[in-house]
């Protein structure tokens, strides 16, 4: 749930308190500061949504409204002037300086509330997501950054959607739109009143609830998400398990299936003091995550922190290519990278090569017509060895969907250039 916060800026103590009773019975947080400086502390420090500021406060109260809209003008607050003045030409003096309402000390409590609570529903309609109905990110991070400091006993989840923009790229809008409807669907089903969702950006959430429902959360997400991933695709490209482009003479990187990408940070054991530590956090969470085939989740633990091991530097190239002198060039490119690049003559090796030279990638050219079969059995040996080493085609010899499913990550028709390949390479690197 969105929590509101008023800020009320008036000298008249008494028609602050009555204000105060009002908001508060509405269900919203109320801050009342009766002088400019300790006002001006807590509109930086709070972001209230809604700022009531009564004429009594300064003689300039136009010049101080001009002044407040510069100083919130990257969150936007409503702000209510209250005056005592019943002249029409003084609201509407007030009005054209930047007030978003002008009340009037008369206003009565029934008027109060109603014509507050269309502001407030503004405001948040304003940030809201129309694809998933949940409150967008400016917001999100805003209410982030209180809980943090008021609800430390909260647990922070992150939810990415991987492989979700070229999804949307191939099957186009209208599909991309569905999947965006049924995923806020589903987080949304997650949903209690103690706890808030957050559409961050187009391929990610955050959820913050009780660390005690947390992994509960997650684990449903996951195995809920990749029981219905096939309602999002062709039967083909489900069997396949990946999508590609259709386009010829272009290079083809093989898109792997839609999957949920999910980090667990609890407050309350986390050393991070801002939203953007947490953030960090959990993008490094998500990270971690991406390298599992399937949906997953994993939680920041207090017991896993501390000193980790290195991560085995990624830089060998194992290199299968027929045309000598491409093969000379490609090595060549690799030194100049400093990478250790390895050619292979005879196929017939290549299982102690794999062994002993271990790749993180392997680029292969295998123009040898008529022996589809052991094309397939290399990649497979390959893959076997290693399941995560990346294996780039370069022949145009082979339709496409057979070198996909053969377990080839990039089709790079020939010819191309040097440049072209040593770009997939360094992405298949990080």
């Amino acid at each position: 749930m969105y929590s509101t916060t008023c800020l009320i800026v008036s000298k008249r103590k008494e028609l602050s308190v009555k204000h105060r009773k009002i908001i508060e019975n509405m269900g919203h947080n109320v801050i009342i500061t009766h002088a400019l400086d300790k006002m001006f502390e807590e509109i930086k420090f709070v972001e209230p949504e809604v700022i009531f500021l009564s004429d009594t406060i300064c003689e300039n109260f136009t010049e101080l409204i001009k002044q407040i809209k510069i100083l919130t003008y990257n969150y936007s607050p409503v702000i209510i002037a209250i005056s005592k003045s019943s002249n029409l030409e003084d609201k509407l003096e007030i009005l054209e300086h930047g007030a978003d309402e002008c009340f009037g000390e008369e206003t009565t409590s029934q008027e109060f509330k109603a014509r507050l609570n269309a502001h407030i529903r503004r405001y948040i309609e304003n940030s809201i997501n129309h694809s998933t109905g949940l409150i967008g990110e400016k917001l999100g991070l805003k209410n982030l950054r209180r809980i943090i400091k008021k609800q430390p006993y909260s647990s922070v989840i992150k939810i990415e959607i991987e492989n979700f923009s070229p999804y949307k790229e191939i099957y186009g809008e209208i599909a991309h739109g569905k999947v965006m409807q049924t995923i806020g669907a589903l987080v949304n089903s997650t949903f209690s009143t103690e706890d808030f969702i957050s559409h961050l950006q187009n391929d990610s959430f955050v959820l913050i609830t009780n660390p005690m429902k947390a992994e509960k959360i997650a684990s449903f997400l996951t195995f809920a998400f990749d029981n219905m991933i096939d309602k999002f695709y062709s039967k083909q490209d489900f069997e396949n398990k990946f999508i590609k482009y259709f386009s010829d003479g272009m290079p083809e990187c093989k898109i792997p299936l839609m999957k949920l990408n999910i980090g667990i940070v609890n407050l309350e054991s986390s050393s991070a003091k801002s939203e953007k530590e947490i953030l960090a956090t959990l993008n490094e969470l998500v990270k971690i995550c991406a390298m599992s085939k399937n949906s997953t989740y994993i939680i920041d633990r207090t017991k896993l922190r501390g000193e980790t091991a290195k991560s085995k530097l990624k830089n060998k190239i194992l290199i299968y290519e027929p045309d000598d002198a491409l093969s000379y060039l490609i090595q060549a490119g690799c030194e100049l990278k400093s990478l250790e690049g390895k050619t292979i003559q005879n196929l017939n090796e290549i299982s102690e090569i794999l062994k002993n030279f271990d790749p993180n990638i392997v680029i292969f050219d295998f123009e040898d017509k008529g022996k589809k079969q052991k094309f397939a059995e290399i990649v497979q040996k390959i893959k076997t060895h290693n399941s995560e080493i990346k294996i780039i085609f370069t022949s145009a010899e082979r339709k496409k969907t057979e070198v996909f499913t053969s377990g080839a990550d990039l089709y790079l028709p020939k010819p191309y250039e040097i440049k072209t390949l040593f770009n997939w390479v360094d992405k298949f690197l990080k």
